[in-house]
């Protein structure tokens, strides 16, 4: 019954709360995607100033 009293709200914030939870896991996605870039960085540098050394 508190569904057919509110479906609107009750389907808004599923929606809300989705699309929070999509862009969170983004951006989450994104930093980790930065962190492995700069550690690949590293370690090429690190790797060539060995090689140079």
């Amino acid at each position: 019954m508190c569904d057919d009293d509110h479906p609107i709200e009750i389907g808004a914030g599923y929606e809300e709360t989705r699309a929070k939870a999509l862009l969170a896991a983004e951006d989450s996605l994104e930093e980790v995607e930065r962190l492995i870039s700069l550690t690949k960085d590293d370690s090429a540098y690190s790797i060539d100033q060995n090689i140079s050394a």
